[in-house]
């Protein structure tokens, strides 16, 4: 795992301001953010699947919902929404570790777990969290993927404590929580969070400003 994360490019996350809070990407970060908005969490999708694709690396899409945050983009897109043959989570995952053992993609974006948790229920949502989050990183594919506060302190501490980085992107804020392979000075800064359009920007926060 380390030789892959060591040999291979990796990809930013779109937005240079963002990328100086987290220290970059690393490939083979799985990047779970802590997001109870799903437009804050297609922004952050979009620049870095813009910014994937402008750097010559294969993106892949997991859908849990019809969304059209990624459409003009050009992107495969996997259905693993409701009533497609991926709909169920063991299905999903083999796809997926089918893929990594084939033509594997270099990133992929998984939609926002809430639709998942409410189909499969908390616990196997985390378990196909579990279980594919190690084989990403094991074959060097740079992962987002989104988490809501609704899925429990319990739950979001064991996410936390699988994935490479953890990163909380509420109330207009964004704090790193985990970064595996960077400075530790980076984790647990708060940034104000800006977004307008397709643009966002991390803004650090003044001496005496109060993060809510």
């Amino acid at each position: 795992r380390a030789n892959i994360r060591e040999m291979q490019q990796p990809t930013g996350t779109g937005f240079d301001t963002v990328d100086g809070a987290l220290g970059g990407l690393i490939t083979g970060d799985n990047v779970v953010w802590l997001c109870d908005e799903p437009a804050v969490y297609d922004a952050l999708g979009r620049g870095f699947a813009i910014a994937a694709v402008a750097s010559g690396q294969r993106v892949l899409h997991v859908g849990f919902r019809d969304s059209p945050a990624f459409e003009d983009l050009g992107i495969e897109r996997l259905d693993a929404g409701p009533g497609s043959l991926l709909a169920r989570p063991r299905a999903l995952a083999d796809e997926l570790d089918r893929r990594f053992h084939g033509d594997r993609p270099d990133c992929i974006i998984v939609d926002d777990l809430a639709g998942p948790v409410r189909r499969w229920g908390s616990g196997e949502a985390f378990d196909f969290f579990a279980r594919t989050c190690p084989t990403m990183l094991q074959h060097g594919v740079t992962a987002y993927w989104c988490v809501r506060s609704s899925f429990g302190r319990s739950a979001l501490e064991a996410v936390r404590q699988i994935t490479q980085c953890f990163v909380d992107v509420r109330s207009d804020r964004l704090r790193v929580i985990k970064a595996e392979g960077r400075a530790a000075s980076q984790q647990g800064v708060s940034y104000r969070l800006q977004i307008d359009d397709d643009d966002v920007v991390a803004h650090r926060r003044q001496v005496g400003e109060v993060a809510l």
